[in-house]
């Protein structure tokens, strides 16, 4: 028999669960009860009427496996009692989570007699599973009440969505599940993944996309399949991925970027792109979960004939977010003003039929802002007419919310956090964290006379932990939501005298380089002559460990960038001079552009030069090595090789010939695949292998030999299938 304790659902969701086991039990299948909209109407959450009787038989489901039994007697002591006798049912009947004696059982028939004939009538948690277990159907049809098993529960505990946070915790999942309210979305994208092995979810900020994208993760999770969870790269997904039949769900959030710096890496990985789906679409138990921004999907597209390419693959498995119906509205409303912990006084504001609707019907309604209004730490210590004023603020103007919960409560300490955070991109250790912050801290008790507080890095941590950030297991620091790294990036853009101080603090390189200093494309912010003189005088003090070879040559690329030559030359050279390691290229297609530039704006330099010219082997293997794309990995050769007047037959071309190699078969077999699936005429395949063949002979003609694999174009009858894919699409055309 089940056990579950049906923590995962809502008091909606409990109240479907009974009105279904009971249609199954008492009516063999065909509905006679049937529930409510509002489950408060009249004191009945499920109802069997006759022509004779509109309340023969009267239902009351009361959800309360956190309460417990003495507060389910008090309610129907003070509140059903009268209303059943208003109601004067033939038969009341009583469901309920918490797990009943048979004293108390006896005990609740007395108090609501005569309507509960029997004790027949009183379902407690244990005579509910009994229903559960005998009516598999109706269990297979309420999906969050899988993960009420204790087991399931373990299962997600241990997975990588522990990412979230050190306080991952049983109580967070429960929580998560109950407050999700299942739409069509979430049953067509289930439909999507299951036929497809892929899906891209896309919507505006706060629409939903993140959490239907766990919900999908939790089903998977619980039938064992790996989470592997995708920070920054699509790389990471294809170096986790086995070749095996291991089960393995891969899920990246926001897998093109929230902001401007976060897009132009993502456009490094549009190779992978393609390549990660076959591997998906080949392998036995893989699967894969992209979420992005609506607009942010289309920008890249346009921009990436690599993308349009995917787009194309993938266009039956995108799935658009768009605005919640009234129903799912209120339901999403109800479960958070159940689910929060707030006090009694704002639930009954928020239940008021004018704020409830206002909420439900206002144009600005996402479950993000919801999210906001109940939390107790934003609501404070507001009174009712207060707290009513705030919501209406909150929804009329969304965009300011962030920015009261940044400036009225939040304490200095609390912000220089954020705003040192910020600077260093996505994540950073706790401990370079805390030094970077206490720098800044002393900084201003240096220059603004600023008082520091006792274990302000400490304290302000655990203020901010689980409302504006989160730590990993590993103890990495990063914002909890793309939505409050947008608003803190344009906020510090718009307060340039902060921007300053944020700037003339930083202490590591990662700060320098992440945000405020890009390596690549036009300058952002100019240096400030504060800043430059630390980092000439004293470059070694923002590497974050001796002798980091990556970090000194991005050290070298900001200087000449951002500094005139004839201040930096000296330093950059002795910086280039204590590289010993020149391979730091290989997968860091961003540091191989910046040092592409550093190159053209060093031409004229003979010392750096020369310094270069002594590691060229290592260099022009791994920045080629570096790029998944044909055209740019070609032009990044041919550059080299013409900036230093270069024979190749001087050059280990092995791992060139091998790097060119994967990346036309891999081309040939990912157009293989599109002219499998979209080609109207044979001649396409023709000039498919005309293509290749062109690139091959390109390469030869620099002293290259790769070896290209044509028989994937031979092996298929091209006419035949062009055929048929011309009629499959007038057959999609007519229906």
């Amino acid at each position: 028999m089940t056990n579950y304790d049906f923590s995962t659902l809502n008091s909606s969701d409990f109240e479907e669960l009974i009105c279904d086991l009971f249609n199954a039990e008492k009516g063999n299948g065909s509905l006679i009860y049937k529930t409510f909209k509002d489950g408060k109407d009249k004191g009945v959450d499920f109802l069997y009427s006759t022509a004779e009787n509109r309340y023969f038989h009267v239902g009351q489901v009361k959800h309360y496996f956190r309460s417990g039994y003495s507060i389910l007697k008090h309610t129907l002591e003070k509140t059903e009692l009268a209303k059943v006798k208003k109601l004067n049912p033939y038969l009341y009947i009583l469901a309920t989570s918490v797990d009943l004696s048979v004293s108390e059982t006896e005990e609740i028939k007395r108090l609501m007699s005569p309507f509960i004939r029997s004790v027949n009538d009183i379902y407690g948690k244990s005579d509910i599973n009994k229903l559960v277990t005998k009516h598999s159907f109706v269990h297979d049809r309420h999906y969050k009440l899988w993960f009420s098993n204790t087991l399931v529960l373990r299962k997600l505990l241990n997975s990588n969505l522990s990412y979230r946070s050190v306080d991952f915790t049983e109580i967070h999942i429960q929580k998560r599940i109950a407050l999700y309210v299942e739409t069509e979305a979430f049953l067509q994208a289930r439909i999507f993944l299951k036929a497809n092995k892929y899906i891209v979810i896309t919507g505006e900020p706060g629409v939903g996309k993140t959490t239907l994208a766990e919900m999908l993760t939790y089903e998977y999770i619980k039938e064992d399949y790996e989470l592997i969870y995708v920070y920054d790269s699509i790389t990471e997904a294809d170096s986790a991925l086995t070749s095996s039949n291991e089960k393995q769900i891969i899920y990246f959030d926001d897998f093109l970027g929230s902001n401007a710096i976060e897009i132009n890496k993502a456009r490094g990985s549009d190779a992978f792109l393609n390549k990660i789906l076959r591997r998906v679409k080949n392998q036995e138990n893989k699967l894969l979960i992209f979420t992005t921004r609506k607009h942010i999907l289309t920008r890249a597209v346009q921009e990436s004939e690599k993308l349009k390419r995917f787009n194309l693959l993938a266009k039956e498995r995108i799935l658009h977010l768009d605005e919640y119906t009234s129903d799912i509205k209120s339901q999403l409303l109800k479960n958070h003003i159940e689910y929060s912990e707030l006090e009694d006084k704002y639930k009954l504001v928020l239940n008021a039929d004018d704020i409830f609707n206002f909420i439900v019907k206002h144009k600005y309604f996402s479950p993000r802002s919801v999210e906001y209004i109940v939390s107790p730490e934003v609501v404070g210590s507001l009174n009712e007419d207060e707290y009513k004023n705030f919501i209406k603020e909150s929804f009329d103007h969304p965009t300011e919310i962030l920015g009261f919960a940044y400036s009225k409560q939040l304490n200095n300490d609390d912000r220089l956090l954020l705003n040192t955070l910020i600077t260093f991109g996505t994540e950073v250790e706790y401990s370079e964290l805390e030094k970077a912050f206490e720098y800044r801290l002393n900084e201003e008790v240096k220059t603004n006379n600023m008082t520091r507080s006792m274990h302000a890095f400490k304290n302000a941590y655990l203020r901010l932990l689980g409302g504006f950030i989160y730590s990993t297991e590993t103890k990495y620091i990063r914002f909890i939501n793309h939505s409050l790294l947008d608003f803190l990036l344009n906020h510090i853009q718009e307060d340039k005298v902060e921007l300053q101080k944020i700037i003339n603090s930083v202490i590591f390189v990662q700060q320098l380089t992440e945000r405020l200093f890009p390596l690549v494309g036009p300058v952002s912010n100019p240096m400030p002559p504060i800043l430059i003189e630390r980092i000439l005088t004293a470059h070694e003090d923002f590497i974050k460990t001796n002798n980091d070879d990556t970090e000194l040559l991005k050290l070298a690329i900001l200087l000449n960038k951002y500094i005139p030559p004839r201040l930096s030359d000296d330093v950059v050279e002795n910086i280039l001079l204590s590289i010993e390691d020149w391979a730091q290229f290989y997968d860091d297609f961003e540091l191989s552009d910046a040092f592409d530039e550093f190159l053209d704006r060093t031409q004229d330099n003979p010392k750096i030069k020369d310094i270069i010219s002594d590691h060229l082997d290592d260099l022009i293997t791994n920045m080629v090595l570096s790029e998944s794309d044909y055209d740019r990995a070609l032009a990044k050769m041919r550059n080299l090789l013409k900036k230093f007047k270069l024979d190749i037959n001087n050059i280990n071309v092995e791992p060139l010939n091998a790097h060119f190699e994967e990346i036309l078969n891999e081309e040939l077999e990912n157009e293989v695949d599109m002219l499998l699936q979209f080609m109207h005429s044979e001649h396409q395949a023709e000039d498919l292998r005309n293509e290749i063949n062109s690139k091959a002979e390109e390469l030869k003609s620099i002293g290259l030999s790769p070896k290209i694999d044509l028989s994937l174009v031979d092996g298929y009858n091209w006419y035949e299938i062009a055929i048929e894919n011309y009629i499959s699409e007038q057959m999609l055309k007519d229906d």
